[in-house]
């Protein structure tokens, strides 16, 4: 008799699951889209200059929402190469390092779950007031909820704001290194953002913004890789490539011109066999 109620329990889970993923997928809150990057960020948890994580076609900056009552502001911004996912988080409501921490969620495979499933990550950064051996962050790694060491990760925090567009006042910044190779080959994935104020632990920013789990990844959101980047080129590269392509086009048109001149102007024998006759 025991059958039938669980049965029906079983199918309202997956439905009710089935449903959560397919509203958040055809959101647009709940999608960042990730684009190609020739010139990776220097790993040192600020804005380095003015144009390193600007708003333009390489990067995406998708304002980050507060989690209840309480009012914040914050940022996440994410470009790639073909070795590495980079994120950039501003959080322009946190103004100290004191205890905090970032939780970045990864769900490699897009499988979801409502608990969490043996290829999703959970990468954890904590900024450092003082630097230990120059880190400004520390971190540590999970996958399927154990801890993993592995060696293509870098992190970095800083209040640094000199070079920042949305506030001039000190606040707190992340900025993390991730090697795609760890991330599967898919070009969607599940993500999530969690920043926790460790001075008000109910003061949270979080991306896709409403509900926040670091277990079920029915509730993150879609990371989408865009384009495929060249490799091995960076932005200086693609100029120089193009000066050249151009000198090579203009040489070939003046040496095109020349040789149809030739070819129309007299030789000296036909002009003496002309005056000859």
């Amino acid at each position: 008799m025991l059958r039938r109620p669980a049965l029906i329990l079983v199918f309202v889970w997956l439905t009710a699951s089935t449903q959560i993923k397919q509203i958040r997928s055809h959101n647009e809150d709940y999608v960042i889209e990730c684009y190609p990057s020739f010139d990776p960020p220097v790993m040192d948890g600020r804005r380095t200059t003015d144009r390193e994580w600007i708003d333009n076609v390489d990067v995406k900056h998708v304002r980050m929402k507060q989690y209840g009552p309480w009012q914040g502001i914050g940022y996440l911004a994410v470009k790639y190469d073909t070795k590495f996912l980079y994120g950039f988080v501003d959080l322009v409501s946190d103004t100290d390092l004191y205890k905090d921490t970032l939780h970045v969620l990864f769900d490699p495979e897009h499988d979801g779950g409502q608990d969490r499933m043996p290829d999703d990550l959970q990468l954890m950064i904590f900024p450092q007031r003082f630097p230990i051996d120059g880190e400004t962050a520390l971190w540590q790694l999970f996958k399927g909820g154990k801890e993993i060491s592995v060696e293509n990760i870098k992190c970095a925090a800083s209040v640094d704001s000199a070079s920042d567009p949305y506030s001039k006042i000190p606040h707190l910044h992340y900025e993390f290194r991730i090697g795609r190779g760890l991330l599967g080959s898919k070009t969607t994935i599940g993500f999530s953002v969690i920043a926790i104020d460790g001075t008000d632990e109910k003061f949270i920013i979080n991306w896709p913004p409403g509900f926040y789990t670091t277990k079920r990844a029915d509730y993150w959101g879609d990371l989408v890789y865009m384009a495929e980047p060249i490799p091995e080129f960076s932005n200086r590269g693609i100029v120089l490539l193009g000066a050249l392509c151009c000198t090579l086009l203009l040489f070939g048109r003046s040496r095109s011109k020349k040789q149809l001149l030739s070819r129309d102007r007299p030789t000296n024998l036909a002009i003496y066999e002309v005056v000859r006759h």
